[in-house]
């Protein structure tokens, strides 16, 4: 397409607007995907975990070493924590920031 000259320059900064939004958008294509994939795979996770505890009494599942059952409840909750207040469970709430680990 040609235009002339003096309004040549309106059409390549609409052009290089245009490329910057596509690249953003494609950059949150990507991103999205990304947190799609990872949500996918954290609930295959938790469904076999489910699967894994349904074989298992009530009893089985508390008498297993302390690893073992923080690790179940860790695949089980993920990021979410339980709030309790006087020995009481409140609710649950997500932990957004990475634990550090104390030695």
């Amino acid at each position: 397409m040609t235009a002339r000259e003096e309004v040549q320059h309106i059409f390549d900064e609409e052009i290089g607007k245009l490329s910057d939004q596509l690249k953003v958008m494609r950059e949150a294509r990507s991103s999205l995907h990304g947190e799609a994939l990872a949500t996918q795979h954290k609930t295959a996770v938790q469904q076999a975990t489910l699967e894994e505890l349904a074989k298992l009494t009530l009893e089985r599942f508390w008498n297993q070493e302390s690893r073992v059952i923080n690790q179940t409840l860790h695949r089980l909750m993920g990021k979410r924590r339980l709030v309790l207040l006087g020995g009481e469970i409140q609710g649950a709430v997500e932990v957004k920031r990475r634990q550090v680990r104390h030695a």
